[in-house]
């Protein structure tokens, strides 16, 4: 009798140990699969993670950078065209009228005064003054047109306007009202405004500056007549 209940005891005890390695076993297979599951989320994540730092392919990425950045975008030709166009008529249609509205105010030199050596005919000052009219238009719209910065342009427009202001008295002043000796001041403003547009411009473009240089010169012998009718007639 006691050595069958010492069997039963082994036996308890051999089945005891043996659940025992059982539930430890199945146990160590869950953590297992536990540490498997998130190694493979981990993966996954780090995989999801690693495609949408791929580079993007070219044409959506230059979309994003243009959405990102403000950017120059050139205007057409055909829009630069039209500009300059317009920008040459109201110059150069402008300077002409200017000259059109002088030769009215002016006229023609009174015949009761003596002119002084080197006095060119008459028909010499409405063909030269039309042509440098039209030169001068020419050389503030070379100008214009090369002058990207908007406040050298608005600058140069407000100096040559004051030039062509100064320009349409002196024919007042001189033709219409014989006011020699102020004719002579005046036409010196006429001058010194002429040497300012020209320094300007031989700065932008060499053209404009010669066009002016020329024009300049004129403007000197115009003043030497002006100088000398009013010396002698005086």
């Amino acid at each position: 009798m006691a050595q069958n209940k010492n069997n039963k005891l082994r036996q308890t005890n051999y089945n005891s140990n043996k659940n025992r390695q059982h539930v430890r076993a199945q146990a160590g297979n869950h953590s297992y699969n536990q540490s498997n599951v998130s190694h493979q989320t981990t993966n996954h994540t780090t995989s999801h993670t690693t495609t949408n730092t791929q580079p993007l392919p070219p044409k959506q990425e230059n979309y994003r950078e243009q959405e990102s950045h403000e950017y120059y975008k050139p205007t057409p030709k055909n829009h630069d065209n039209k500009v300059n166009w317009i920008a040459a008529l109201c110059i150069i249609g402008g300077t002409i009228l200017v000259g059109i509205v002088a030769t009215l105010l002016g006229g023609k030199m009174n015949d009761a005064y003596i002119p002084p050596p080197a006095y060119p005919p008459e028909w010499v000052f409405p063909v030269a003054w039309s042509i440098f009219y039209i030169a001068i238009g020419v050389a503030m719209f070379l100008s214009y047109v090369t002058i990207k910065d908007k406040k050298t342009r608005l600058i140069n427009i407000i100096i040559y306007s004051v030039h062509l202001f100064f320009n349409i008295l002196w024919t007042l002043f001189y033709f219409r009202l014989d006011l020699l000796i102020f004719s002579c001041i005046w036409l010196a403003l006429v001058v010194i405004s002429a040497i300012i547009v020209t320094y300007r411009f031989y700065k932008e473009h060499i053209v404009s500056g010669i066009i002016f240089t020329i024009y300049t010169l004129w403007l000197l012998y115009a003043m030497y007549l002006n100088l000398g009718i009013t010396i002698i007639n005086a």
